[in-house]
């Protein structure tokens, strides 16, 4: 997860093993088909301020109250805001 206005890592989680676990589960800390108090409160959902949402692909479309994924009434700017937001996320580098 990046800021908005500034490019630095606000979260980071890992490594996992591959296979293990995707990305939802990572970022809500469990499965989204499990209750939310068993999920870990360290998870990228709880850090996310009320009011703030992070932007995500389609995989993320089930928590809409933290993360907003691209719909069919978004308008093509707001599109290529949230494509341009996601390709920052991966290309994001950590030096150490």
């Amino acid at each position: 997860m990046l800021k908005k206005i500034k490019q630095s890592c606000i979260w980071s989680n890992g490594p996992f093993p591959a296979g293990l676990r995707n990305d939802g589960e990572l970022f809500w800390g469990g499965k989204l088909s499990s209750k939310k108090d068993d999920w870990d409160q360290s998870s990228l959902y709880f850090s996310i301020p009320p009011g703030k949402k992070a932007i995500g692909d389609s995989a993320y479309g089930g928590t809409p109250e933290k993360c907003t994924i691209a719909m069919d009434g978004h308008n093509k700017i707001a599109l290529q805001k949230m494509n341009r937001v996601k390709a920052r996320q991966e290309s994001y580098i950590i030096n150490e």
